[in-house]
């Protein structure tokens, strides 16, 4: 997959498809994002498809999808987001490869984050990432959040500075 070699596709679809190797299996799911060709994206799209699939052979189909500019990657990468809830495990590399994106198809996404009781990190991240969109619907929220007494002074300073830059104010 890092170098380009379109005719390992098959290979990297077998060892996904009936390897039981899980570390194999999951190098050959990044391997497929990587490659980038046409052809690995239905396969992806069959790898993401599957929720009894090991998470992180998923997250590199999702990745891989998103980056192909294939809306289920987004979906998919905000579900693996919110099922890694309980565990943590690729919690963080989830979000890394929505917020890589760096385009307007993980806005939905973000704004949802925002307003959650996820983690602060997480909701600080996705308010400079609305920002940094210009995102015009996430000023209600950003609102809320900047003049809600209950949320962390962090979270209302980084809401009120989203705020002020997206609305020119």
């Amino acid at each position: 997959g890092t170098l380009q070699v379109a005719q390992a596709l098959p290979l990297l679809k077998d060892i996904v498809e009936k390897d039981s190797d899980l570390l194999l299996r999951r190098a050959a799911a990044y391997g497929m994002r990587q490659l980038q060709t046409p052809e690995a994206l239905p396969v992806m799209e069959r790898i993401l498809a599957h929720p009894a699939e090991d998470r992180f052979v998923r997250l590199s189909a999702a990745a891989g999808l998103a980056e192909a500019g294939r809306p289920q990657g987004v979906a998919g990468l905000a579900h693996i987001f919110e099922e890694s809830t309980a565990d943590g495990r690729g919690r963080e590399m989830a979000f890394r490869a929505l917020s890589n994106l760096k385009d307007e198809r993980p806005l939905p996404f973000m704004r949802q984050l925002v307003a959650s009781q996820a983690e602060p990190g997480y909701r600080l991240q996705a308010i400079r990432y609305l920002s940094a969109q210009g995102d015009q619907h996430a000023l209600a929220a950003l609102h809320v959040l900047m003049n809600s007494p209950n949320e962390q002074p962090s979270i209302r300073d980084a809401a009120a500075q989203a705020h002020a830059a997206i609305s020119g104010k």
